[in-house]
């Protein structure tokens, strides 16, 4: 099996954020896969469907011995599936921000194991025009039987739909949270309605949550009885509930300002979003049916840790300490933070790390010395690898009050050290979060924002460091592309 991945950019393009890391680790696990594919499907299909699967199978190929795969073999990309070989690839533009990667356009290079190809791209961020690209893949998409597309609202991946729907190939899109209302502003609505249905409608889709999951169905026009919803994640695959030591459900609440249950109506009888709309609710089906038009597979992100994680040694003081960690957006409601922090009389220190447009970034400085914030942020610009773990174990709580976020890896990261979370509802994981009790979720009102960081202040979450081992969801990702 050929599988061909496509994305606007990649590693080394850091720049970019969560997508680059979250696109490039399961490119990586696919091609340092330690055992067949087919081997894998069949325990994913044992543990699924039970003794006639495994007889369906039992006939086809045997794991390899253990161990990982010599240089020349990841290079090559391969793996054995039974007597079928799996070649992974992908393809991207030479994007990094308003710079270039300074690699030769068409040229393929190897990235952890990952042959990558990289093309000139005509138009910068974040329309990613790439002629030389698609042209490549008009010629070659038909020897793949499987094309994986990443995000939307790009050249690259709208015209890599529209040329593998007129090469008579229906790929999975991965949406990357691009499908959610924040996304789309008017001039999106209207191609949307007029074209982007069309094409969608057309694809099968990963999604990393289930809250993205239906974010797209709810994207698709509305007709759910062509969508099916298989989550691949239903049984928990991160995490174990009731981790946490102390949490707001011991103290006889629930986590997040005013939840009744995780999927239900809040307390103050909120409206909920489209996507909670219990309509769509009769697309989440088994993988069984073969009748639906679009099928949406959901399947969390891959996210690396290192070898060695760092020990949380931070111990609460009186002064909260808060960390911010992602990109400097304005989607990741940097703003709502400093208006909550502006109105809470503990003591705190913030720290932002993270990098973003230098106009954007400034005009954040002024709002936070407006609200006399000043003297108790410290804007620590862009950290990677060990260091940011670091600085992680040493706040008391991480915070990303975000608008729209289809996963964020950064919450496992935090979560993976014992930095317990306070995220937004609007945040992929915070139904993961709120069950799990691994941290507080708030509606995205500045008091109610406001209100969980005195609570939090108060009371004191603690959380045991998620120990988990994201390797398994490869069996998932090779489940989907057998679909």
């Amino acid at each position: 099996m050929k599988i061909l991945h496509i994305t606007a950019s990649y590693k080394p393009a850091y720049i970019y954020g969560g997508p680059i890391y979250s696109v490039a680790a399961l490119c990586e696990a696919l091609v340092e896969r330690v055992c067949s594919p087919q081997s894998a499907v069949k325990e994913v299909l044992n543990k699924e469907q039970g003794a006639k699967s495994k007889d369906k199978l039992s006939a086809v190929g045997s794991p390899q011995s253990a161990g990982l795969r010599s240089k020349e073999e990841r290079l090559n990309a391969s793996t054995v599936d039974g007597s079928q070989t799996v070649v992974l690839e992908v393809i991207t533009t030479l994007a990094n921000g308003k710079e270039e990667l300074p690699y030769p356009s068409g040229e393929q290079k190897i990235v952890e194991g990952v042959p990558v190809r990289y093309f000139k791209r005509w138009t910068k961020d974040h329309s990613h025009f790439s002629p030389a690209l698609l042209f490549w893949l008009w010629k070659n998409a038909k020897s793949y039987e499987v094309i994986h597309i990443h995000s939307w609202w790009n050249l690259v991946s709208m015209g890599s739909v529209v040329i593998c729907l007129l090469r008579g190939i229906k790929p999975i899109v991965s949406p990357r949270g691009m499908l959610g209302d924040y996304t789309f502003s008017k001039g999106k609505r209207v191609f949307h309605q007029l074209l982007g249905i069309r094409l969608l409608s057309a694809c099968h889709f990963h999604a990393t949550t289930l809250m993205e999951a239906k974010e797209i169905a709810a994207s698709l026009g509305g007709d759910y009885s062509k969508v099916e919803i298989v989550d691949l994640m239903e049984k928990s695959e991160v995490g174990s509930p009731g981790s946490a030591v102390r949490s707001r459900q011991s103290e006889g609440g629930s986590p997040g300002s005013d939840y009744d249950e995780v999927r239900g109506k809040s307390k103050a009888g909120r409206q909920q979003p489209a996507y909670l709309d219990g309509k769509i609710e009769s697309a989440i089906g088994s993988r069984q049916s073969k009748s639906k038009a679009v099928r949406i597979y959901v399947i969390h992100n891959i996210v690396n840790f290192p070898a060695v994680l760092p020990q949380k040694t931070r111990v609460f003081d009186g002064t909260l300490k808060l960390i911010f960690l992602s990109r400097i957006h304005p989607k990741k409601g940097i703003e709502l933070l400093l208006d909550a922090l502006a109105e809470v009389s503990f003591p705190f220190c913030l720290t932002i790390v993270g990098e973003g447009e230098e106009g954007y970034v400034e005009n954040l400085k002024l709002k936070a010395e407006s609200l006399r914030l000043k003297a108790m942020i410290n804007w620590y610009g862009a950290v990677y690898g060990d260091d940011k773990f670091k600085l992680l174990a040493a706040h008391d709580l991480f915070v990303l009050p975000s608008y729209n976020e289809n996963f964020a890896n950064v919450v496992m990261e935090s979560l993976a050290i014992g930095t317990p979370v306070l995220i937004s509802d609007k945040v992929g994981l915070c139904e993961w979060v709120n069950a799990n009790h691994y941290g507080l979720v708030h509606h995205q009102t500045v008091e109610a924002l406001k209100n969980e960081l005195y609570h939090f202040h108060k009371n004191q979450l603690a959380i045991k460091p998620l120990l988990k081992d994201f390797s398994s969801l490869r069996d998932k990702y090779q489940l989907m592309y057998h679909a």
